[in-house]
Parts: structure tokens; sequence; C-alpha cells
């Protein structure tokens, strides 16, 4: 199953919610058309708009493996994610805003693939080559993805079509400790003269409240997306790495997982009650209906 790592607490441990693993067999037809010789382990990238001035400065390099490219939920958490680039600087982390979903690649024809502009970005810049099964991320310009989206239904569906993609066409890489991450900001923030509390889920906040009167004399502020964090905010999450980052590893029920969430055909049998609701050891993870 995907079990995140550095998870203290089962209310963090709901922070993956939406996260649809799977594997599946992926075909040879696609990863003709992007092989090694025609993408390589290029230093610097032309032609993707979106990614040229954000472009992590040892991507590409001997030192790869070390880089991080964070993938966002369109251009406001981008600005987010680049403000935060100020603290760990942009050697090892580059930024590239995804423009709305991911299409779900399962049921995709080959020309519908390569149709699919974004994809087609991700092949890029990564360097992956579809025809080749990775054991690690050798050979590719990043060593490890990061997923930063809102921590709302669409933000847990996109998070999930990504899974999906990369799951589908290159499974291994789900197995390698710390190459798929996702970035964790703040659903509700209070204070009390120099006192600061930070919440990742609503039951987290609402059990504080029912233990503190109901919240009685603090000052609030919720977080309705990525886009209510300012760069301040933003410079303060990446400070703490540690606690805004989760880290997911593959294993052996996500199969059954991710074609139950992302296979047209299994439509009633995401109806069950018992689906939507899966033990991930500490973890417990929501599968919505996402079809």
């Amino acid at each position: 199953m995907l079990a995140a790592q550095r998870i203290t607490a089962e209310a963090r441990a709901r922070l993956v919610s939406g996260w649809y693993p799977m594997l599946v067999d992926a075909g040879d037809s696609w990863g003709a058309r992007f092989t090694s010789q025609d993408l390589g382990l290029q230093k610097r990238l032309f032609g993707i708009p979106k990614l040229e001035d954000e472009d992590a400065n040892l991507a590409g390099t001997k030192r790869s493996r070390d880089c991080t490219l964070i993938i966002t939920e369109g251009d406001s958490a981008k600005a987010l994610a680049v403000a935060g680039l100020s603290i760990v600087g942009r050697d090892h982390y580059g930024v590239f805003p995804l423009r709305g979903k991911l299409r779900n690649v399962r049921e995709l024809s080959e020309k519908q693939m390569m149709d699919n502009k974004e994809i087609e970005a991700l092949m890029k810049i990564m360097a992956l080559d579809a025809s080749k099964k990775y054991q690690d991320a050798s050979g590719l310009r990043y060593g490890s993805v990061m997923i930063m989206t809102d921590q709302d239904f669409d933000g847990s569906h996109i998070k999930g079509l990504v899974i999906n993609f990369i799951q589908h066409w290159f499974p291994g890489l789900l197995q390698c400790e710390g190459f798929l991450r996702e970035f964790v900001t703040p659903i509700v923030k209070v204070s009390k003269n120099d006192e600061v509390l930070t919440f990742f889920t609503v039951p987290e906040y609402e059990a504080w409240k029912r233990a503190n009167d109901g919240g009685r004399g603090w000052a609030y502020k919720y977080y309705k997306g990525l886009g209510t964090s300012t760069s301040a905010e933003a410079r303060e999450y990446f400070s703490d790495l540690e606690r805004h980052e989760l880290t997911f590893l593959s294993g052996e029920k996500d199969d059954d997982l991710i074609d139950m969430a992302f296979n047209t055909k299994k439509a009633d049998a995401r109806k069950e009650p018992r689906f939507g609701c899966e033990e991930l050891g500490t973890c417990r993870v929501v599968l919505p209906n996402v079809l």
C-alpha cells in the first residue's frame, strides 16, 4: 500500500486522502515515441515555457538524483513554491505548474496520450523513457517528485491522477523510497498573544476546539487553498520541510486500489460501502469516487 513515512500522528496520516495507487502493465508503443535517445539527460531544456525560469540548476547533471521537481496545482501554487525556493535554493529544486488536471491515462489511446501537453512536458522535464523499466532514478533529470496541491477534493484528485500516470508507466519508481512526495500546508492557524498553533486536517482542528472551550479567545486564519498562504508563510513552510513533507512507497495491494479508483468499468464496485476507506498501516486513506 502507499505507506506514508515520517507520519507521527493519525491526524497527519489523513493528509494522504485522495492518493490512488495503481500498477498496470504499460505497452511499448508509446515508449517508442519517447526514447532515451530522443530525450537524453539534458542540463538545459527548451520549449517548455512554464519551466524555463524554474528548472533546478543541477537537473540534468551528475547530481540530478539530488534534485526534486515540485509539481504544483496551477500558477498560484507555483508562486508559493517559488517563494519557498528563497529558503532551499534553486540548485536542487525545480517547479512545474500543471494546467488543470492530467488525463486518466488508463483508457487513453497512444494518440490521445501524445496529445496531452502536460504529460508530454512532464516526460521531457524528467527525461522519462516510457519503454524502460526503472528500478531507481538513474538517468532522470530529477531524482524525485513532490506534488503540491490544495487540500480539497480537487487537489486530492490531481494527486491521484499524477500517481495514476507514474504508476501506470513507471511502477518501479514508486517502489523507490523518496521518489514520490507530497508537500502539505495548513488548513487552519490559530493564535493568541505569541502562541501560534497549526492544523493540517479538519478533524485535528475540531478535536482541539472541543478540548479548548470552542477556541474562544483565539484568532483564526482559514486557508481555502495554496493561494491563501503568503510569501512569508511559504518561506516558513520551506524552513521546516520535515513537517510539511510526506513520502510515499508503493506496496502489494496498490494494484487493486488504483484499478478500482480509475477503471471506468468498475463504477458499480466503487459504490460498495467498503470502498472509500482503506487502512494503510498507521495511515487512513480515503478513496473518493473519482470517475
